[in-house]
C-alpha cells in the first residue's frame, strides 16, 4: 500500500508500495539502484518502462511499435531477482487507454493491449502485467497475458458503494487481480476543505480518506492499494498522516496476494 512515485529517498518510511517510472539519464538507468533501495526498505513497486504517452503516439493514435521501442531500452537490464522476490509487483503497461486526449483523438484497441501485454511477457516472462483502466472497457476480449487492473476512486464517482458494486465484480469476472486505490490529491469532495493539485479540485479530507479507504480495503481479491499521488505537503498534515498510518496498518492485515495469475 502506498502513493505513486514515492521518492526513493523516502522508501522505508510509512508505505510499503509505490509505482515508479524507469528513466534514462545520459544513456544510463537508475532503475537497479532504485530497486535495490526498495528491496532494502521492503517496498514493492509497479514499474512503467514507457513513461508519458507522448512518446508512443503517432498520427494513427497509440503506436505498438513505438511502445515496444520504449520497453526495449530496458530489456537487457537483469531484473530476475527483483521479480523473483516480489520487489517488482508488475509492469504497468498502459494508463487510460480510453482517454482520446492521450491517443490523438482515438482510444486504444483491445487487441493492441493484448499485444503489448504479450510483448512484456516475452521480455520478462515471470513479471505480471497491469493496466490502469475501467474493467468495463476490457469486457468480452480474451486476454491471455494481462494479469491485473488498476482503477481508483474520486468523489465525482459517488456514492462509493455504487462505484464498488459496478467495477469490482466486472474486474473479477475478467479473471484479473485488482489494484484498488484513491485519487487523494484531486478526488476529494468540495466540502473537504483541502486544496487539490489542480485549480478547482480538492484533496480528500482525513474523514473521506478513512471512510473511502476502509470501504475499498473491505473488498476481497486485491493485490495492492495505491494512492494518487505522493505530495509532501498533503502527507505532512497531522490528520492525514494519522489516517494514512491507520489505513497502512489495516492493509498489512489484508491477505497477501501476487498480482500475477497466468
Amino acid at each position: 500500500m502506498g502513493p505513486n512515485h514515492i521518492p526513493p529517498t523516502k522508501f522505508g518510511t510509512l508505505f510499503t508500495g509505490t509505482q515508479i517510472t524507469a528513466t534514462l539519464e545520459n544513456g544510463r538507468s537508475c532503475l537497479l539502484a532504485d530497486l535495490a533501495a526498495a528491496r532494502r526498505a521492503n517496498v514493492r513497486v509497479f514499474i512503467s518502462f514507457t513513461g508519458s504517452e507522448r512518446h508512443y503516439v503517432d498520427g494513427n493514435g497509440f503506436s505498438v511499435a513505438l511502445w515496444k521501442q520504449r520497453v526495449d531500452r530496458f530489456r537487457n537490464v537483469d531484473l530476475t531477482s527483483y521479480i523473483a522476490d516480489g520487489t517488482i509487483m508488475a509492469h504497468l503497461i498502459m494508463d487510460e487507454p480510453t482517454d482520446p486526449s492521450n491517443w490523438n483523438g482515438k482510444v486504444v484497441p483491445l487487441a493492441d493491449i493484448e499485444e503489448i501485454a504479450s510483448y512484456s511477457k516475452q521480455v520478462w516472462p515471470t513479471m505480471p502485467t497491469m493496466i490502469r483502466t475501467w474493467p468495463e472497457y476490457l469486457k468480452d476480449y480474451p486476454f491471455h497475458h494481462l494479469d491485473a487492473i488498476w482503477f481508483h476512486y474520486l468523489d465525482r464517482f459517488a456514492p462509493i458503494e455504487g462505484f464498488i458494486s459496478q467495477h469490482f465484480p466486472t474486474a473479477r469476472a475478467l479473471g484479473l487481480n485488482i489494484v484498488g486505490g484513491l485519487n487523494v490529491m484531486n478526488g476529494g469532495s468540495s466540502h473537504s476543505g483541502v486544496p487539490g493539485k489542480k485549480a478547482g479540485k480538492f484533496a480528500m479530507s482525513a474523514d473521506e480518506l478513512r471512510s473511502w479507504g476502509e470501504k475499498i480495503l473491505a473488498e476481497p481479491g486485491m493485490c495492492a492499494f495505491l494512492f494518487w499521488e505522493w505530495n509532501d505537503a498533503y502527507l505532512a498534515r497531522p490528520d492525514i498522516k494519522a489516517t494514512m498510518a491507520d489505513l497502512v496498518a489495516e492493509a498489512r492485515n489484508y491477505p497477501a496476494r501476487s498480482c500475477g495469475q497466468h
